[in-house]
């Protein structure tokens, strides 16, 4: 079952150094996520460590869980909500084939 809803998010530069910057603040939140991408070969989950990814330039997913415990819940209950109301989730990603973009933001 997948829960949640999906945020679109659009980052300057390299894929690496936006993954890389995304995790870096991710990692206030939860100290040790595990991630596993799915272009590695192994797809095993391993704790991020900044700098030490190989993230792919083209199109890649992402598997971030908080903790071991997190990943035995997802295991056994996919993307629900464990005690502690978090969950794991994916970060699919692209670069953008354009060079600029306009957007209006509407504030309500």
């Amino acid at each position: 079952m997948i829960t949640g809803f999906d945020t679109v998010l659009v980052a300057q530069g390299p894929v690496p150094t936006a993954i890389e910057r995304f995790f870096d603040r991710w990692s206030a939140r939860w100290p040790q996520p595990r991630i596993a991408t799915v272009g590695e070969a192994s797809g095993e989950f391993l704790p991020w460590t900044p700098g030490a990814m190989t993230w792919a330039e083209s199109t890649d997913e992402v598997y971030v869980a908080r903790d071991q415990e997190m990943l035995a819940h997802w295991d056994e209950f996919g993307y629900a909500l464990d005690i502690r109301e978090e969950g794991p989730f994916a970060l699919m990603y692209e670069p953008a084939e354009w060079r600029s973009l306009k957007a209006l933001a509407q504030c309500r």
